[in-house]
């Protein structure tokens, strides 16, 4: 869904602001085959069936919901570590649906992601408001969140990046750009608010590859 009533408009997509919060080779499965997921506790492979595939906007207001309220789970890795976000902007850029994501230096996200440009963004559910808040205040250097938190992962369509299976959709996203936050650009005030300690974000614009509901 599409229109001004979901955020203000912003880098020639719709705007949703909240608030701000090891290889290993994953083989797309086969179209017709359900989707092995990989449960990093035990290394045990569970079979469930393969996600829908929807429109690129079709969870548009329920990703603005809950990026206004517990977040989204930004997965980036091959290993697929999980960092909660609340801020993002998705929508048309260049002719193309571009979902833009924002990650501070100091996450290991950020490592990740300057690895690997790619990455999926998850809805979580009602029940794992828990696992925002761990994927939101621990460091995937220090803790493994997937097992942290009792999620598994499955392998993405398109990319090498997993997703949490026990999510109710995910996007798919193939970074083709990055720009830093300078803060000699930026409001004053928001500068005061949001960076008192530096830190200033690089917003990723990933070209969502395909958004699959569960």
């Amino acid at each position: 869904m599409r229109g001004s009533a979901l955020g203000p408009r912003c880098s020639g997509g719709i705007g949703f602001v909240a608030r701000a919060g090891s290889p290993g080779a994953w083989l797309p499965p086969s179209p017709r085959s359900p989707s092995p997921l990989l449960d990093i506790g035990t290394n045990h492979r569970h079979t469930v069936g393969m996600p829908t595939k929807i429109g690129t906007y079709d969870v548009m207001q329920e990703s603005v919901e809950r990026l206004h309220g517990s977040g989204l789970l930004l997965v980036s890795g091959t290993n697929g570590n999980p960092m909660t976000i609340g801020w993002g902007v998705i929508g048309p850029i260049w002719g193309r649906p571009i979902f833009q994501v924002l990650v501070r230096p100091s996450r290991h996200s950020f490592t990740l992601l300057e690895s690997l440009g790619e990455f999926t963004v998850c809805i979580p559910t009602d029940e794992q408001k828990g696992a925002c808040g761990t994927c939101g205040s621990r460091s995937g250097r220090d803790i493994d969140k997937i097992e942290a938190c009792g999620l598994t992962l499955a392998p993405s369509e398109h990319l090498q990046v997993p997703y949490i299976a026990e999510s109710s959709a995910h996007y798919e996203c193939r970074v083709v750009h990055v720009n830093d936050v300078v803060n000699a650009t930026l409001s004053s005030k928001i500068l005061a608010e949001r960076y008192p300690q530096g830190d200033l974000h690089r917003i990723y614009y990933g070209e969502i590859q395909a958004v699959y509901r569960h």
